[in-house]
């Protein structure tokens, strides 16, 4: 799995936090917020990318496990 390298979103330019879910995107592997990527429909970078969101944990954290919430 390939770890997030950009500590903020492109979108709104909030930094991200070990842990958090993240969309990846599989072109040019810029890191969104999940809201963001779905705000702008897609990646946020400058150009033709055509990446498909790629579901990622910041920081190479594992998620919480689901039965918690």
């Amino acid at each position: 799995m390939t770890q997030p390298s950009h500590r903020l979103c492109p979108v709104c330019g909030v930094a991200f936090f070990a842990g958090e879910p993240v969309l990846q995107c599989s072109g040019c592997h810029a890191v969104h917020h999940p809201a963001c990527w779905i705000e702008i429909d897609g990646c946020a970078t400058a150009g033709d990318c055509e990446g498909q969101p790629l579901p990622r944990t910041f920081g190479g954290v594992p998620p919480p496990p689901s039965w918690l919430f």
